[in-house]
């Protein structure tokens, strides 16, 4: 009766000493930096102890940002497409294709100033000192206006 006792703890044992090895190989997945600049973005929106109201804004502006950046992909798939088909020609038109480079630039451009219009009604409802918090947070940070779609994923 010993040995059986004996035979079962030696095998539970095998098994626990696996299984922690095993947990400890598995390499831990580190967050994206997509996932550590919301992190922080989050964290710079509890501390900035901003109105709800303030707070819903700026996810409200994340939600327009990333709609705008959809949009804006759509639009250069299309552009892009209308490229390719002018490259492929036997005798490219290269007045054409420049007209389609400049179409994406606009594009670009129009995204960027639409999202940088609703970051700047959002900000003149800070006072000066949270702005300034939050702007050089934004530099700290590094964040770009591409990055503005991720404020959707904030909590307010």
């Amino acid at each position: 009766m010993q040995t059986w006792i004996l035979a079962v703890l030696l095998v539970l044992s095998l098994f626990a000493n696996g299984y922690l090895f095993a947990q400890r190989a598995a390499p831990s997945a580190a967050p994206s930096p997509d996932t550590a600049l919301t992190r922080d973005l989050q964290r710079l929106l509890d501390d900035l102890d901003a109105e709800p109201e303030w707070r819903h804004r700026l996810v409200s502006l994340g939600r327009f940002a990333t709609v705008r950046d959809e949009r804006r992909r759509t639009q250069q798939q299309l552009v892009h497409g209308e490229l390719f088909g002018l490259l492929t020609d036997p005798a490219p038109d290269f007045v054409a294709a420049s007209s389609l480079l400049e179409d994406i630039g606009r594009e670009d451009s129009h995204y960027r100033s639409r999202v940088l219009e609703q970051l700047i009604v959002l900000l003149n409802d800070l006072d000066a000192s949270k702005r300034t918090i939050l702007l050089d947070r934004f530099r700290l940070l590094e964040l770009e206006l591409d990055d503005f779609a991720r404020f959707e994923r904030l909590q307010p």
